[in-house]
């Protein structure tokens, strides 16, 4: 049947007049050109009608339901559809992106009011989310190298809600350091409080995803972790956070002794190549607290503490290497994004929601994928290379010596 223009633009004319007519005429001008495309494969190809399936879009802001045309070998595939499935896939990308950025779902309405015409519902994000959702949980459990020459571990914490209550609970976030010397987060865990107890599952789920060898973990003092990563990876030596340490014993100074106190303490932690050894940096830490602790008792018992050798493992490592494994820096960054997506949120209602997001962060954090230089040969120590390879090494320095200057009435105050 052949149409007149003037008899089209009736036509055209009468859908519009309708409430819904703009949609109906676009929802029939996307149907009648997909099955024109069916149409020309079928001739292309050997193949025949096989009806049709429905497919839901999103129209300046509103849902339409499309008839999409099918044959029977399903190798069809309209232009338009890819179309319409490619601004699906970035409206899903900006939602991920920006919820993990810290923006609610009414900030996200917002903006696709901005950008597509329309605020759309809680359930029309959370149905956008649904691919992001099996990404996470892909990159959750995903293989791992079978080796790490680092492992960083940080515990950051979230207020989520279990039942009727609501409280903060530790999320424990992994970061490995691979042999291309790249960081990546191979693990995110839950657990209300930190505790000895999570470990060996912790170091059970690595293994299980391929981790066989491990060279480091640089922890924040983490009850429990020295013994049980001995456990499960031979030879692992540890290296707790120098940064908390020095912020924890700084904070018990009085103000008037702080800038002195700083300075030496500073030295002492030092990962110049001066100091050729995590035995003289022992000594060293001793010195000081021997000379300090006449005036600050608690660093007396700290330097005959068993932890103390731990916060002196990165100088056993070549010195182009220590600020990279003296501390948990690298995870407190990544921490404070997460602190930054959830802070405009009171409360994350599951556990499963706050390891979504945080595997949201993880998966938008591209810092992450920037290389730090080539660890192919392993974390290069004084003396061998982690990997065993010798290299040369100077005689160590003597153990440095610390003066307090203290005045009698100080000392007299601190009695």
């Amino acid at each position: 049947m052949n149409l007149t223009q003037a008899q089209i633009k009736e036509i055209i004319s009468n859908c519009l007049s309708d409430k819904d007519g703009l949609n109906k005429l676009v929802m029939l001008i996307m149907e009648i050109i997909m099955e024109g495309e069916r149409t020309i494969y079928l001739d292309e190809h050997r193949d025949y009608r096989n009806g049709f399936r429905s497919r839901k879009i999103l129209y300046e802001g509103n849902m339409l339901e499309l008839r999409v045309p099918r044959t029977r070998v399903r190798g069809f595939m309209p232009v338009l559809l890819g179309i319409l499935k490619d601004q699906e896939e970035e409206m899903a990308r900006l939602c991920s992106l920006m919820y993990s950025q810290g923006s609610t779902m009414q900030d996200i309405s917002k903006c696709f009011e901005v950008l597509y015409g329309k605020e759309m519902s809680t359930s029309s994000i959370n149905r956008l989310s649904i691919g992001t959702r099996s990404r996470v949980e892909a990159f959750m459990n995903r293989k791992l190298p079978c080796r790490l020459e680092a492992l960083i571990i940080d515990a950051t914490f979230i207020p989520v809600r279990r039942g009727d209550s609501c409280s903060k609970e530790a999320f424990f976030v992994a970061m490995g350091l691979n042999e291309d010397g790249r960081r990546e987060i191979v693990g995110i865990y839950n657990n209300p409080t930190e505790g000895s107890h999570i470990w060996r599952d912790f170091f059970s789920d690595l293994k299980a995803r391929g981790l066989k060898e491990l060279k480091l973990i640089v922890s924040d003092g983490l009850c429990g972790i020295e013994e049980v990563a001995s456990e499960c990876f031979k030879g692992v030596s540890v290296q707790l956070c120098t940064v908390h340490k020095k912020r924890e014993l700084q904070s018990k100074v009085r103000p008037r002794d702080k800038a002195l106190f700083s300075s030496e303490l500073k030295e002492v932690f030092s990962t110049e190549s001066s100091v050729r050894s995590s035995r003289e940096g022992i000594e060293r830490m001793k010195a000081f607290c021997a000379g300090w602790g006449r005036s600050y008792p608690f660093l007396l018992k700290f330097g005959e503490s068993p932890s103390l050798p731990f916060y002196f493992t990165y100088l056993d490592y070549a010195p182009e290497i220590r600020p990279f494994i003296d501390s948990t820096n690298w995870v407190e960054r990544f921490n404070r994004q997460i602190k930054k997506a959830v802070s405009y949120k009171a409360a994350l209602p599951s556990v499963e929601s706050a390891l979504y997001l945080i595997g949201l962060v993880a998966l938008n954090a591209t810092y992450l994928h920037r290389k730090i230089g080539d660890l192919s040969a392993g974390l290069t120590k004084n003396g061998r290379s982690s990997s065993g390879a010798a290299s040369p090494r100077a005689d160590a320095n003597p153990p440095g010596v610390f003066h307090v200057r203290l005045t009698d009435e100080q000392n007299n105050e601190m009695k």
